[in-house]
Formats: C-alpha cells, structure tokens, sequence
C-alpha cells in the first residue's frame, strides 16, 4: 500500500513539474533564433534602400532571458511544492501522536503548536528566498533544495497516512 501511495506521489510531484517545461528544445546560447535568414546583397547598379536589406538580428540577451524565464518558474514551482508538502505533512500528522518532542502539544500529540512551528520553519526558508530573487545565480540552489525539501516531506506525509490516530479516551463523569 505505501509503495503505490509513494509512486501516486511521485508520478503527481513529476507531472507538476512537466507543466512548466518547454514542448520545444531550447535555444543555446550562440544559435540562430529563427530557421533560415537571408541577407539580400545589394549590387553596385541597383540602389537598395538600407531598410530592404538589413538581415534580422539575433539577440542573444533573448535566448539568456528564456532560461532565466524557465529558471524563475522552476524556483517558484519549486517553493509552491515546499509549502505544499510541508502542509500536507502537517494534515497527514494532525491529532495523531508526534514523536518529534518539540512539534508535540502536551498530550503528545500534533496539534497547534505544531503547525505554527511548522509555519515558522517555512516562513524562515522561504522569506529569504523571495528576499534575495534579484540573485539569478541563487535560484538553482533554492530550486534544488525546495525541491529536496518537498520530496522529504511527501515521503513524510505518506508514511504518517499509515499511521493511525489515536483512540479517543473514556471520560469519567
């Protein structure tokens, strides 16, 4: 049961991420952005206006801007999957018994507190990120840990979906 529930996790962590790729191969930097480009070459007895003549440009600052397009959306996907899978981390825990002492309420259970620290933990990985966005450099770095981070706590969250909540306790009038 729990292997098709990580496949299913998986094969939805992966298909969101094939939403933001390209269908078509990108360009490199130093290739031409259109097919085939012809430059007319004026002869010496016909005058040609400079207008008529002048091949396309290739702006190579385009072909940069489209990796850093997709680059951006990576990272911002990627901070998307963080928080939600540290939500679903926290309502696949919810009223069940927590063994991380400092997320546990005081009848050893997940509940509010641990949710607001949960809240917290994101808030401080997060914040810097959307702080420091001006740093292109960066973004792999953050896309690449937001996305250990959401791949840790799916594996968390299906794990918790096969823990049981506890029995509630007879009360005594």
């Amino acid at each position: 049961m729990r292997t098709v529930i990580g496949s299913g996790a998986m094969a939805f962590l992966m298909c969101g991420f094939a939403s933001i790729a390209p269908a078509q191969k990108m360009i490199q930097p130093g290739q031409l952005a259109s097919a085939t480009q012809v430059a007319v070459q004026p002869t010496a007895v016909t005058p040609v206006s400079s207008s008529s003549v002048a091949p396309q440009k290739t702006n190579i600052a385009d072909v940069q801007g489209n990796h850093g397009k997709l680059l951006n959306a990576v990272w911002i996907t990627s901070m998307f999957a963080a928080a939600g899978a540290s939500s679903l981390d926290a309502y696949t825990s919810w009223g069940k018994h927590e063994s991380n002492p400092l997320l546990a309420s005081s009848n050893g259970t997940f509940g509010t507190k641990g949710v607001v620290l949960k809240a917290g933990i994101a808030a401080t990985v997060l914040v810097p990120q959307i702080l420091l966005r001006k740093h292109r450099e960066m973004k792999g770095l953050f896309a690449s840990g937001n996305l250990g981070e959401a791949a840790i706590f799916s594996g968390v969250a299906v794990h918790n979906m096969g823990v049981r909540s506890p029995s509630p306790s007879p009360t005594s009038h």
